[in-house]
Protein backbone atom coordinates (compact mmCIF):
# COMPACT_ATOMS: atom_id res chain seq x y z
CA UNK A 1 0.00 0.00 0.00
CA UNK A 2 3.03 2.55 0.25
CA UNK A 3 4.31 1.89 -2.46
CA UNK A 4 1.01 2.70 -4.46
CA UNK A 5 0.73 5.63 -2.49
CA UNK A 6 5.01 7.16 -3.43
CA UNK A 7 3.83 6.27 -6.87
CA UNK A 8 0.81 9.04 -6.32
CA UNK A 9 2.94 11.21 -4.52
CA UNK A 10 5.14 11.50 -7.41
CA UNK A 11 2.53 11.27 -9.89
CA UNK A 12 0.71 14.38 -8.08
CA UNK A 13 4.07 16.11 -7.95
CA UNK A 14 5.05 15.70 -11.69
CA UNK A 15 1.26 17.08 -12.27
CA UNK A 16 1.35 20.42 -10.43
CA UNK A 17 4.07 22.54 -12.43
CA UNK A 18 4.58 24.73 -9.28
CA UNK A 19 6.03 21.81 -7.45
CA UNK A 20 8.61 20.21 -10.28
CA UNK A 21 9.65 24.16 -11.56
CA UNK A 22 10.74 24.24 -8.19
CA UNK A 23 13.66 21.70 -9.02
CA UNK A 24 15.47 25.05 -10.25
CA UNK A 25 15.89 25.81 -6.49
CA UNK A 26 17.62 22.14 -5.67
CA UNK A 27 19.24 23.21 -8.61
CA UNK A 28 20.56 26.47 -7.25
CA UNK A 29 20.91 25.30 -4.06
CA UNK A 30 23.73 22.61 -5.38
CA UNK A 31 25.67 25.29 -7.53
CA UNK A 32 26.13 27.85 -4.11
CA UNK A 33 27.20 24.82 -2.43
CA UNK A 34 30.24 23.68 -5.18
CA UNK A 35 30.99 27.12 -5.70
CA UNK A 36 31.44 27.63 -2.28
CA UNK A 37 33.34 24.37 -1.54
CA UNK A 38 36.21 25.68 -4.52
CA UNK A 39 36.92 28.38 -2.22
CA UNK A 40 36.95 26.04 0.94
CA UNK A 41 39.50 24.49 -1.01
CA UNK A 42 41.59 27.05 -1.58
CA UNK A 43 41.60 27.76 2.53
CA UNK A 44 43.11 24.54 3.24
CA UNK A 45 45.30 24.37 0.25
CA UNK A 46 46.73 27.72 2.49
CA UNK A 47 46.90 25.76 5.36
CA UNK A 48 43.56 27.66 7.17
CA UNK A 49 41.54 24.18 7.55
CA UNK A 50 42.18 20.88 7.89
CA UNK A 51 40.58 17.77 6.53
CA UNK A 52 38.22 17.92 9.54
CA UNK A 53 37.20 21.40 9.17
CA UNK A 54 36.71 20.27 5.41
CA UNK A 55 34.54 17.15 6.53
CA UNK A 56 32.61 19.68 9.07
CA UNK A 57 31.73 22.57 6.72
CA UNK A 58 30.24 19.79 4.44
CA UNK A 59 28.43 18.40 7.29
CA UNK A 60 27.26 21.65 7.74
CA UNK A 61 26.26 23.05 4.45
CA UNK A 62 24.70 19.89 3.57
CA UNK A 63 22.24 20.19 6.72
CA UNK A 64 21.28 23.61 5.05
CA UNK A 65 20.77 22.24 2.20
CA UNK A 66 18.70 19.32 3.04
CA UNK A 67 16.54 21.01 5.43
CA UNK A 68 16.02 23.87 2.45
CA UNK A 69 14.57 21.35 0.67
CA UNK A 70 12.13 19.44 3.21
CA UNK A 71 10.69 22.63 4.72
CA UNK A 72 9.63 23.20 0.89
CA UNK A 73 8.63 20.03 -0.07
CA UNK A 74 8.13 17.46 2.93
CA UNK A 75 6.83 19.23 6.20
CA UNK A 76 3.87 20.66 4.06
CA UNK A 77 3.49 17.12 2.13
CA UNK A 78 0.41 15.95 4.78
CA UNK A 79 -1.01 19.34 4.45
CA UNK A 80 -0.83 19.23 0.43
CA UNK A 81 -3.70 16.28 0.66
CA UNK A 82 -5.87 19.18 1.47
CA UNK A 83 -9.53 18.68 1.67
CA UNK A 84 -9.43 15.28 0.51
CA UNK A 85 -7.66 13.68 2.79
CA UNK A 86 -11.28 11.88 3.71
CA UNK A 87 -9.89 9.72 1.02
CA UNK A 88 -7.35 8.33 2.82
CA UNK A 89 -8.75 8.55 6.21
CA UNK A 90 -11.93 6.45 5.08
CA UNK A 91 -9.29 3.94 3.13
CA UNK A 92 -8.20 1.03 5.32
CA UNK A 93 -4.66 2.86 5.69
CA UNK A 94 -3.12 3.25 8.85
CA UNK A 95 -1.62 7.08 9.19
CA UNK A 96 1.37 5.24 10.25
CA UNK A 97 1.35 3.88 6.51
CA UNK A 98 0.81 6.94 5.20
CA UNK A 99 3.43 9.01 6.84
CA UNK A 100 5.63 5.66 5.42
CA UNK A 101 4.83 6.39 1.75
CA UNK A 102 5.74 10.03 2.09
CA UNK A 103 9.28 9.07 3.51
CA UNK A 104 9.18 6.50 1.25
CA UNK A 105 8.38 8.89 -1.87
CA UNK A 106 11.70 11.33 -0.87
CA UNK A 107 14.22 9.10 0.38
CA UNK A 108 16.06 7.77 -2.89
CA UNK A 109 16.32 11.36 -3.79
CA UNK A 110 17.71 13.02 -0.65
CA UNK A 111 20.36 10.35 -0.37
CA UNK A 112 21.26 10.65 -4.38
CA UNK A 113 21.24 14.53 -3.73
CA UNK A 114 23.35 13.86 -0.07
CA UNK A 115 25.81 11.05 -2.04
CA UNK A 116 26.14 13.73 -4.85
CA UNK A 117 27.46 16.38 -2.68
CA UNK A 118 29.25 14.35 -0.79
CA UNK A 119 31.31 12.99 -3.51
CA UNK A 120 31.46 16.90 -5.08
CA UNK A 121 32.82 17.77 -2.08
CA UNK A 122 35.34 14.89 -1.88
CA UNK A 123 36.62 15.61 -5.72
CA UNK A 124 36.84 19.49 -5.57
CA UNK A 125 38.85 18.94 -2.26
CA UNK A 126 40.62 16.04 -3.36
CA UNK A 127 40.25 13.72 0.01
CA UNK A 128 41.15 10.81 0.78
CA UNK A 129 38.40 7.42 0.06
CA UNK A 130 38.08 7.15 3.85
CA UNK A 131 37.30 10.71 4.27
CA UNK A 132 34.70 10.29 1.38
CA UNK A 133 33.12 7.09 2.63
CA UNK A 134 32.50 8.88 5.99
CA UNK A 135 31.29 12.02 4.90
CA UNK A 136 29.01 10.01 2.36
CA UNK A 137 27.82 7.75 5.36
CA UNK A 138 27.27 11.51 7.86
CA UNK A 139 24.98 13.33 5.02
CA UNK A 140 22.99 9.94 4.68
CA UNK A 141 22.26 9.77 8.86
CA UNK A 142 22.00 13.76 8.71
CA UNK A 143 19.29 12.82 5.58
CA UNK A 144 17.53 10.49 7.69
CA UNK A 145 17.40 12.80 10.57
CA UNK A 146 15.81 15.63 8.62
CA UNK A 147 13.38 13.43 6.64
CA UNK A 148 11.84 12.03 9.87
CA UNK A 149 11.51 15.48 11.24
CA UNK A 150 10.01 17.28 8.34
CA UNK A 151 7.23 14.28 7.57
CA UNK A 152 6.52 14.10 11.36
CA UNK A 153 6.19 17.57 12.66
CA UNK A 154 4.25 18.38 9.43
CA UNK A 155 1.97 15.51 10.38
CA UNK A 156 1.90 16.87 13.79
CA UNK A 157 -0.70 19.46 13.47
CA UNK A 158 -1.37 19.69 9.52
CA UNK A 159 -3.50 22.47 7.75
CA UNK A 160 -5.41 21.42 5.23
CA UNK A 161 -7.85 24.48 4.65
CA UNK A 162 -5.02 26.51 3.24
CA UNK A 163 -5.26 27.48 -0.20
CA UNK A 164 -1.74 26.81 -1.08
CA UNK A 165 0.07 24.28 1.17
CA UNK A 166 3.82 25.33 0.61
CA UNK A 167 2.93 28.36 3.52
CA UNK A 168 2.59 26.03 6.26
CA UNK A 169 5.86 26.00 6.28
CA UNK A 170 5.88 29.06 7.22
CA UNK A 171 3.89 29.05 10.14
CA UNK A 172 5.13 27.80 13.73
CA UNK A 173 5.44 24.25 12.90
CA UNK A 174 7.25 24.72 10.32
CA UNK A 175 9.95 27.30 11.72
CA UNK A 176 9.90 24.86 14.79
CA UNK A 177 11.10 22.10 12.29
CA UNK A 178 13.64 23.98 10.95
CA UNK A 179 15.14 25.35 14.10
CA UNK A 180 14.78 21.94 15.41
CA UNK A 181 16.88 20.36 12.39
CA UNK A 182 19.52 23.10 12.64
CA UNK A 183 19.93 21.67 15.93
CA UNK A 184 20.47 18.31 14.94
CA UNK A 185 22.74 19.10 12.38
CA UNK A 186 24.64 21.43 14.81
CA UNK A 187 24.87 18.63 17.29
CA UNK A 188 26.41 16.40 14.52
CA UNK A 189 28.62 19.06 13.46
CA UNK A 190 29.84 19.44 17.21
CA UNK A 191 30.20 15.37 17.77
CA UNK A 192 31.96 14.99 14.98
CA UNK A 193 34.60 17.86 15.85
CA UNK A 194 36.75 16.44 18.13
CA UNK A 195 37.22 13.65 15.44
Amino acid sequence: ISAALSKRDWQLFWRTPSQWTQLLLIGSLGVVYVYNFKYFDALHQTGFFNTASLFVAHIALTGMVMITLAARFLYPSICAEGKAIWVLQSAPITPKKILISKARWALMPLLVLSATLSILCAWLTELSSLWLIVTIWSGWMLTFVILGLSIGMGAISPRFNLPNPQVAAAGFGGISFMLLALFCTGLLVTMTFPS
